[in-house]
């Protein structure tokens, strides 16, 4: 019986010690679901909110990689990401090419924020009833906030 035991905790440590960190994507809240732009920079989009115009969504069977789709507000975004040793997903990025006047601005901000990607946190909001997530950049008060859609 001792033998047994001690075998079967044996054989779990060895497959938990195996399958290594999960990536963090922000406690793994934003993979698969819809991520509306409610704030970039400081800058409130309440109409965005409302609408859920301005998105992207990080698709992933595994945890680790997988691709991301999306629209920034005048063209569409695509790629693919892939996990790093420090939990944050690289980006391999796409977009159509129309020309937009004033709406390329903030999708302009929404792929290089993406390009340098440090930190992804997701949180329950206290005041709304539902999750929100911050990509930072690195840059001062380059930070995006999205309402995750459930």
């Amino acid at each position: 019986m001792k033998t047994i035991l001690f075998l079967s905790i044996s054989a779990i440590l060895l497959l938990s010690s195996c399958s290594g960190p999960v990536p963090n994507f922000g406690e793994q809240r934003v993979l698969n679901k819809t991520l509306v732009l409610i704030e970039m920079d400081s800058v409130k989009l309440p109409d965005n909110e409302k609408s859920g115009e301005i998105y992207i969504k990080l698709n992933s069977k595994n945890g680790y990689d997988g691709s991301i789709i999306g629209f920034g507000g005048c063209n569409n975004i695509f790629g693919s990401f892939k996990s790093t040793k420090e939990d944050v997903p690289e980006f391999k990025l796409g977009t159509t090419k129309m020309y937009c006047d004033d709406k390329s601005v903030l999708e302009n901000k929404i792929i290089e924020m993406l390009d340098n990607l440090v930190l992804i946190e997701a949180w329950k909001n206290k005041d709304a009833k539902y999750y929100t997530a911050s990509f930072y950049s690195g840059s001062p008060n380059h930070r995006a906030y999205f309402k995750i859609m459930e």
